[in-house]
């Protein structure tokens, strides 16, 4: 993200997010808003915790229907309580979290392979009901080729490997803006303390 400011406040907002939810505490100073026009996007956004390199919850949105602010407290609270493949975060992890933020842009459909992008790209592939979405950072840590990538997403789906190039599935690329902190508490703590 272009403005530091804007992405270190985008990390506290989620980070904030998780620390109410998981410890009920208030926070003791106010975050004052850095004056940027994404604020007033209703835009998709993904958290992600981790402890070390394992995921600890991870929850997005591709859409929203709030301002920026309120969607990514609600995905850090979200990804904190509601991934349902890990149970809820406990207080005395709080300082081991690290937390990834990717504000989703630019979603297009494709129709060929060769218009995806590894490393610029993430992957959102539906087939009725089903529906799997990977951020661009994933291929690019995975060293994926777009057709591993394609794969992947089928599979995060619950689809087959091939159902991306079934003319029933809808095949889209996003863009993205990524954030990150080693330590979600180390993020907030001017602000909870």
């Amino acid at each position: 993200m272009e403005n530091s400011e804007f992405s270190k406040q985008v990390v506290q907002i989620a980070a904030l997010g998780v620390w109410q939810v998981v410890t009920g505490k208030p926070m003791t100073r106010a975050l004052v808003a850095v004056n940027d026009d994404r604020w007033q996007k209703k835009t998709g956004v993904f958290v992600t915790l981790k402890t070390g390199i394992h995921i600890r919850g991870s929850v997005g949105l591709l859409e929203s229907s709030t301002s920026l602010q309120e969607t990514l407290f609600d995905a850090g609270q979200s990804a904190a309580t509601h991934d349902h493949r890990f149970k809820p975060v406990e207080e005395n992890e709080i300082g081991d979290i690290a937390l990834e933020v990717t504000i989703i842009k630019d979603v297009q459909k494709i129709t060929d392979k060769s218009q995806l992008e590894v490393g610029v790209h993430g992957l959102i592939i539906t087939k009725g009901e089903k529906r799997g979405i990977l951020l661009p950072q994933v291929a690019e840590e995975q060293s994926w080729s777009s057709e591993q990538f394609l794969e992947a997403t089928c599979e995060k789906a619950g689809l087959a490997h091939e159902d991306w190039k079934d003319p029933n599935t809808l095949v889209e690329t996003f863009t993205s803006e990524f954030s990150e902190t080693p330590s979600l508490f180390e993020s907030i703590k001017e602000l909870v303390l």
